[in-house]
């Protein structure tokens, strides 16, 4: 008669695959609900990239490139900030465009995500803070350095 006896099945069971699915479903739809925000911001440093080095806007007043902004952002389907929240610089002789704006992603109940971005045309580094908010009053705060792909040396602080 021949034994396994130095062998053990192994395998998942049905309480572990139901445990690692709902993990994987809650993973999931947290990632579909912030993904969003992400490139929402990235579409606006888009546009906000692309106006700074328009050659026709250089030496534009302040409501012109407001108003190229509001038609990019129309195309673009941009609600989260208007033409008016953007801040109007030069640097050297460049225009340099920046907006900082929060957006706010209801999770469950009373808990919310909150995120909070400062973009600017010309910059190779990205802040965002996401905060857990609760009605409650509590927050957890998670900070993150995102770098762009194009200068990833270079670094700047807002």
């Amino acid at each position: 008669m021949i034994t396994n006896q130095g062998f053990k099945q192994r395998g998942l069971t049905l309480t572990g695959m139901m445990f690692w699915s709902i993990i994987l479903v809650l993973v999931a739809v947290l990632g579909m609900k912030v993904l969003p925000v992400y490139i929402d911001d990235a579409t606006i440093k888009k546009n906000l990239a692309a106006i700074a080095s328009d050659n026709s806007l250089q030496n534009a007043n302040a409501s012109q490139i407001r108003l190229a902004f509001s038609k990019r952002a129309q195309v673009d389907s941009i609600t989260v900030i208007s033409a008016k929240d953007i801040k109007i610089t030069k640097d050297k002789g460049k225009l340099v465009l920046s907006a900082s704006y929060i957006v706010e992603i209801p999770l469950v109940s009373n808990i919310s995500l909150k995120f909070d971005f400062e973009t600017t045309s010309d910059s190779i580094v990205f802040f965002s803070v996401c905060g857990i908010t609760g009605k409650n009053g509590w927050k957890v705060f998670v900070t993150g350095w995102v770098t762009h792909f194009l200068a990833p040396n270079y670094y700047r602080r807002h």
